[in-house]
């Protein structure tokens, strides 16, 4: 995986196909910044993140949700800054959440998807809920861009 500008102000983390850990991308405004999607894991966040700083670019001010499957989601509880997602999204991580509370749920998911499994064989999903949620549309005002 590694971080491609696409224009001058937003960068793609590339998708690693071994994983299926998806694409993140990133937008950089003059004031502030927003990740696209937190990422399969911690660790596939971690290597966003060092992606961005290796560019010099800071850590998101937001991270923005775009649906709630996991490889977009379940590191959101270690994303920087402020994370969003519309309502629905959020209504299905909270629903999630219940999912993984019930016992041997996680140890079902490794055993029916092998990219889950690898990407958790040796540590435990945790959903996290955003701190904002919006109905319809959102925009951010990031400074010379603007992100809807």
């Amino acid at each position: 995986m590694r971080l491609e500008q696409l224009t001058q102000r937003i960068y793609y983390f590339t998708h690693e196909q071994a994983s299926d850990r998806p694409c993140l991308a990133y937008v950089r405004g003059d004031r502030y910044s927003l990740a696209v999607d937190a990422g399969y894991s911690e660790r596939h966040l971690r290597l966003f993140y060092a992606a961005l700083r290796g560019k010099g670019l800071p850590l998101p001010d937001f991270t923005v949700l775009t649906h709630w499957h996991f490889d977009h989601t379940l590191a959101l509880h270690a994303a920087a800054g402020i994370t969003v997602s519309c309502e629905k999204t959020a209504e299905y991580l909270a629903a999630s959440q219940r999912s993984f509370c019930s016992p041997g749920y996680a140890e079902r998911l490794r055993r029916q998807d092998a990219f889950f499994a690898k990407e958790y064989a040796d540590s435990e999903a945790r959903v996290a809920l955003p701190a904002l949620r919006f109905e319809q549309r959102l925009k951010f005002s990031l400074g010379g861009v603007t992100a809807e």
